[in-house]
């Protein structure tokens, strides 16, 4: 085996240690109590990291499906951190790297190169999943301010629990009537919406290339699972995605729906980002699995940009 294969299986104690805190953390939503607000807070910062992951580290940084000022760069790879998924070069790394490699020994994702705990959330916990491959990011890591960014990314969600339990205190002492309080804001917009966009996110290169149905015949087992789309917003069109990584959109059919890619459109529209690069409906239907007739041809290499 070479030795670009061979993998370090050592755990890294810390990334452990994190990892069980902030799901045991999570049991004190029974103690911190409910509000309405509390609920609230909990879906605008789980749209908040989602974003920052889907359109952010995924779409930008990882597939330059569009382009954008350097000043704007920055403020993205600032949302980016709110997730707590690290650093954007290291995601954007790691996932171009799972394009290249999806599905084959090399991708340390794929669920069907051991359990599906290892290819959830287990290869996180290793030493070496904490490295950045610049090399794989060359074209963003010339950015000193990004390079500051992926080496300080606890900035993002560091201070956005401190934000929220600020907030909890002040309207505990502002509007008493509303029944929230720091600690309950900090564990519901905090604690549960970070962990949710974690397994969320994680699900796409576990759940999503073992069940679901295969849109388009690319050469791994991606797929599309159109029941998570309440949670995932667009990425649910994983199988798209693969199929053509640098679209913007991963909804190429009138029924599909992908709520990220809208808002790209969105930030187009109003001058924020340009160069979209936008999928042919017409071009694209042609080559959908009820279409041809052998589902394992790749009919159009999937590729990086």
């Amino acid at each position: 085996m070479s030795a670009e294969i061979r993998h370090d299986r050592k755990i890294d104690a810390p990334s452990v240690f994190r990892f069980l805190i902030l799901h045991l953390a999570a049991f004190s939503v029974f103690f911190v109590g409910y509000s309405h607000i509390a609920l609230a807070s909990l879906v605008v910062f789980y749209l908040i990291r989602y974003w920052g992951v889907s359109v952010v580290y995924h779409r930008y940084f990882s597939h330059k499906s569009f382009t954008t000022s350097r000043t704007f760069q920055f403020i993205l790879g600032l949302i980016g951190t709110i997730s707590g998924q690290r650093g954007p070069l290291w995601w954007a790394a790691g996932h171009r790297k799972h394009h290249r490699y999806s599905d084959t020994e090399l991708d340390v994702h794929s669920p069907h190169n051991g359990s599906l705990f290892h290819s959830h959330i287990g290869w996180l916990l290793k030493k070496e999943s904490l490295e950045t491959d610049y090399e794989l990011v060359k074209d963003f890591a010339k950015y000193p301010e990004i390079m500051w960014l992926n080496k300080n990314h606890s900035i993002g969600i560091t201070g956005s629990f401190i934000f929220l339990y600020i907030l909890g205190a002040w309207l505990e002492s502002a509007y008493p009537a509303l029944g929230t309080n720091g600690w309950q804001l900090l564990v519901w917009g905090g604690v549960l919406s970070t962990l949710l966009c974690c397994h969320v996110v994680l699900g796409l290169n576990s759940i999503n290339h073992i069940v679901g149905k295969k849109a388009y015949p690319t050469k791994d087992s991606s797929t599309n699972i159109w029941w998570m789309f309440p949670f995932m917003l667009g990425e649910h069109l994983h199988n798209n995605h693969h199929y053509f990584p640098s679209s913007h959109t991963a909804a190429f059919k009138g029924f599909e729906t992908d709520l990220m890619g809208a808002s790209i459109r969105g930030m187009e529209k109003i001058g924020l980002v340009s160069n979209v690069k936008k999928p042919s409906p017409e071009k694209y239907l042609g080559d959908r699995i009820d279409n041809v007739e052998k589902e394992n041809v790749m009919i159009r290499p999937t590729a990086l940009n």
